[in-house]
């Protein structure tokens, strides 16, 4: 888990999976949207 948080950290804090971080307003914003485009060049 710990290479996992270093390695990928745009997708650890979508998954709330950093502590400390703001999640709170990252879960309210992102389970109202309707739509979500990611894309990864």
């Amino acid at each position: 888990m710990d290479d996992y948080l270093k390695v990928c950290r745009f997708l650890s804090k979508l998954n709330n999976e950093i502590l400390g971080e703001r999640n709170s307003p990252y879960k309210e914003r992102l389970s109202r949207l309707e739509n979500l485009v990611l894309i990864m060049g």
